[in-house]
């Protein structure tokens, strides 16, 4: 709507044109310090189209399309409170009679106070101390409460504690749990309807369509659960991100990308206080029966896909198949670097399966010999018993003759008495 595009851009230019009078001071406060949304990105990403036999044991791969998908991906800065950004919180300059106040939310999280951000700032005892010391003195210079400053934070000095920032695209929610057992992630409140509560310390909950964005603190040890509620596929993007002097830097990156699910799926992995480098397994419950279908093992500073990195419980019979096989059996591995494969080992190993496999066979050969001769006897004695019976049967018919026989001879004779009688 271009009248009211033209509309809000008036308003935005008076804003920044007005100035308080000069007898009106302005005491501006911005939170600082948490992942806040700077602009959008617009991106395409490649979407996989599964297509899938499902069976008693999981399910077997048939093939795939790729189809191309434009996306919105959030950009995000430290500079604000998960809602504002303190450019604009913060509009106006310092002046004779204005004031501004940066209050670092991030610190304040990391405490045992409850994960403020913008929507609750103002429940900050630090904030209220402020307010309330600014109306009683006027002057508040020298007496700043814990976590707040006159001064912009310098982003490599405060943001010691790199964080993790997740891209989900796909039709799964995202949960979030630390040690203290704090839920980040969609819940069902009274009324029924499906909220976001964010409990871990400095995490966020974003969702444009059916993508997800979520982040947190380093620090904090946090168990990754995924849920299906459709079929389809998804992909995830993880980066562990730092401050530097110059700005943020990216330190870690990783994909697992287009993964089958279902509305049944069940998806889990693990990133450690120690950062990406130390993530676990991604493990899958396609179907939600309660056993794993597929394992993911993570590529550090790369991207892995289910041919690359699965572990299913149908081996597909393609090449890729083969080859994760044979990663199996040599080692898991994070990174390509330092990989040593003990060829003897592996022999003695593909020996000792086929000498598996052969007992197996042998034992699967005798048991159905024994099953087959135990149905043939089964199957004799359920004749002998069908002739038995059938025996039987004759037998009763042939009383039943003989007995009306008797009866008819009796009638008779009594009918010739009575009439010899007469």
């Amino acid at each position: 709507n271009e009248q009211l595009f033209d509309k809000n851009t008036q308003l935005q230019e008076s804003l920044n044109n007005w100035t308080p009078s000069q007898n009106v001071n302005l005491i501006q406060i911005g939170g600082w310090g948490l992942d806040t949304e700077s602009g959008v990105e617009y991106d395409s990403i490649t979407k996989r189209v599964w297509d899938y036999e499902q069976t008693a044991d999981g399910f077997t791969q048939r093939g795939y399309k790729d189809i191309q998908e434009e996306i919105y991906k959030p950009k995000y800065t430290i500079d604000g409170d998960d809602v504002v950004v303190t450019p604009s919180s913060l509009m106006f300059a310092n002046s004779q009679n204005v004031e501004r106040y940066w209050l670092d939310l991030f610190r304040h999280n990391k405490g045992p106070s409850r994960n403020r951000k913008h929507s609750d700032i103002l429940e900050i005892d630090n904030i209220r101390e402020l307010i309330l010391n600014i109306i009683k003195t006027h002057n508040v210079q020298n007496k700043l409460p814990k976590n707040i400053s006159k001064n912009r934070p310098r982003e490599h000095e405060k943001m010691t504690e790199p964080r993790i920032r997740m891209a989900l695209y796909s039709p799964l929610d995202i949960h979030l749990y630390d040690k203290q057992g704090n839920h980040t992630g969609p819940i069902i409140d009274e009324n029924g309807n499906k909220v976001i509560e964010e409990n871990i310390p400095n995490s966020y909950y974003d969702i444009i369509g059916e993508h997800k964005f979520v982040g947190w603190g380093i620090s904090s040890n946090v168990k990754v659960n995924l849920e299906g509620y459709d079929k389809g596929s998804y992909t995830i993007e993880l980066k562990e991100i730092s401050a530097t002097e110059e700005g943020e830097k990216t330190d870690t990156h990783l994909t697992m990308k287009n993964l089958p699910t279902s509305e049944n799926t069940k998806v889990t992995f693990t990133v450690p206080e120690t950062g990406l480098t130390n993530i676990s397994n991604l493990t899958a419950d396609y179907d939600g029966d309660g056993i794993n279908d597929y394992t993911i093992t993570p590529k550090i500073n790369g991207e892995v896909t289910l041919s690359e990195g699965k572990s299913t419980k149908n081996t597909s019979n393609d090449k890729d198949s083969d080859d994760d096989e044979d990663d199996d059996k040599k080692e898991d591995v994070k990174n390509n670097d330092n990989v040593v494969i003990d060829d003897e080992k592996v022999q003695s190993s593909e020996s000792e399966g086929r000498t598996l496999e052969s007992e197996e066979l042998n034992n699967e050969s005798n048991n159905k010999s024994q099953k087959d001769k135990k149905d043939n006897s089964i199957t004799k004695q359920e004749i002998k018993n069908d002739n038995a019976n059938t025996n039987q049967n004759n037998n009763i018919s042939r009383y039943i003759l003989i007995i009306i026989s008797l009866l008819s001879i009796i009638f008779l004779n009594i009918f010739i008495f009575k009439k010899l009688i007469k």
